[in-house]
């Protein structure tokens, strides 16, 4: 039984080091759900026997191995909704509070009424109509207005990629947990319920 501890947590904490040491093996994903799968059925293996073999030390290392992979899971989906939800990239364009809209119409002067249309397309980069000298004028972008756009454009396309890994990493942590505990369940009531009866027979 020590043997399979052993085995157990190496396989356990393995993958988390590995990382560094062999990123090129590590960094692929069927690599890492190979060691999660071998590991998620060696401990509910393992705490079957344990409690049969009344051995209660063991059992509650083999039960610790995948509660810490649940917590673990648990912690990083939380963690992860925090930075979707406050990843300042990913709110830009939900900052832009809805009189700007209306600024190139109604600020009090024609300089702030060029600049809310020069974050207008910044923004969306679209030319806007705004009031310049009692006359109304077609915002004409320079250069450097093109550019501000561009780096708008690129940042948000930058964190729209982060939210949707982050989404997906989530899910992923998510069904990971639920394949975790339907196989401790499957496993455990196989392994317990045969062995029991084995002993009873014999």
């Amino acid at each position: 039984m020590e043997r399979i501890i052993y085995i157990a947590i190496i396989i356990w904490i393995y993958p988390i080091f590995a990382k560094q040491v062999l990123p090129e093996i590590f960094v692929h994903e069927y690599v890492i759900f190979l060691f999660f799968t071998i590991g998620a059925c060696i401990t509910p293996y393992g705490f079957a026997k344990s409690i049969l073999l009344n051995k209660k030390g063991l059992a509650i290392v083999f039960l610790i191995i995948p509660l810490s992979n649940l917590s673990l899971f648990s912690i990083e989906r939380h963690y992860s909704q925090l930075l979707i939800n406050d990843l300042p990239i990913i709110q830009m364009s939900n900052k832009i509070k809805s009189n700007l809209i209306a600024a190139p119409h109604s600020a009090p002067n024609d300089e702030n009424r060029k600049i809310a249309a020069q974050l207008i397309y910044a923004e969306y980069g679209a030319s806007v109509l705004y009031k310049q000298n009692n006359s109304i004028t077609v915002f004409e972008p320079t250069e450097i207005d093109i550019n501000k756009y561009q780096e708008t454009m690129s940042l948000m396309k930058q964190g729209n990629e982060i939210k949707q890994e982050l989404i997906r990493q989530n899910q992923e942590r998510f069904y990971l947990s639920q394949i975790q505990l339907i196989l401790f369940a499957i496993i455990f009531s196989l392994v317990y319920s045969f062995q029991r009866n084995a002993t009873k027979e014999s």
